[in-house]
């Protein structure tokens, strides 16, 4: 069934309604970015683990924020909430240039990423002021980006 500005698909007993992207669709590759100023390699349930470890105080905030501290060979993955107080831990990593980058996120777009990876390890691109790419270790074709709230 379509329309001018809807689209529905009947599929058994599921009925499903979209609304259709009215102009051009974005251009995806604008959205990617191809640089970084370096790549974190790390393990990808290590990683899952400190999210989950810092989420319960990361759910006090109004926006759920994890902070990422990326550092020479390690990340601090951590969460303040100025009532409950903050929480942090801090994981091994291998960071190709060395260089020390902070990002903020929402904890449930790293979750959500995190767990639709494959793989032992995850490779996280970064570059100041960018979205973040994840590349998951056995299909690279699988990209994952999600903007920083705030990087320094």
């Amino acid at each position: 069934i379509m329309s001018t500005t809807h689209t529905a698909f009947i599929i058994g007993n599921v009925y499903l309604k979209t609304t259709l992207i009215s102009g051009e669709y974005p251009d995806i590759r604008r959205v990617i970015p191809k640089k970084e100023d370096t790549t974190v390699k790390t393990n990808l349930k290590t990683l899952m683990d400190a999210v989950s470890f810092v989420d319960p105080i990361s759910q006090n905030t109004d926006f759920n924020i994890i902070q990422m501290k990326f550092n020479k060979d390690t990340i601090e993955v951590s969460a303040e909430d100025g009532k409950t107080g903050t929480s942090k831990t801090i994981i091994p990593c291998e960071n190709t240039n060395k260089k020390e980058i902070t990002m903020r996120c929402k904890s449930k777009n790293i979750r959500e990423i995190l767990k639709h990876s494959e793989g032992e390890d995850i490779f996280i691109h970064l570059l100041t002021g960018n979205p973040i790419r994840f590349e998951q270790e056995l299909d690279k074709d699988y990209v994952y980006v999600t903007a920083p709230l705030r990087a320094s």
